[in-house]
């Protein structure tokens, strides 16, 4: 337990962020003209599980240039409410 007044620190982890394309069900990927994207990497996956314990977290990375990476960063919300 923090005492009262101490500055809270984050747990700053560096590393990818991985996204998993996956077809929607139990579809084969020829089968659906959909892509789920999923996204993780052990960094992000360790960084969840404390942003859910109520740990401050904070990712370095660096994502290419492409149409999906301002999405990806909006998903990457850490949330206390159980999901990243």
């Amino acid at each position: 337990m923090m005492p009262i007044g101490a500055a809270k620190k984050a747990v700053v982890a560096y590393g990818e962020v991985i996204l998993r394309l996956k077809s929607p069900g139990f579809e084969r990927m020829l089968q659906s003209p959909l892509l789920e994207v999923c996204i993780g990497g052990a960094e992000m996956n360790v960084l969840a599980s404390l942003a859910r314990f109520g740990h401050e977290v904070r990712l370095v990375t660096t994502l290419r240039r492409f149409r999906g990476a301002s999405e990806t960063l909006a998903r990457a919300r850490w949330r206390t409410d159980g999901g990243v």
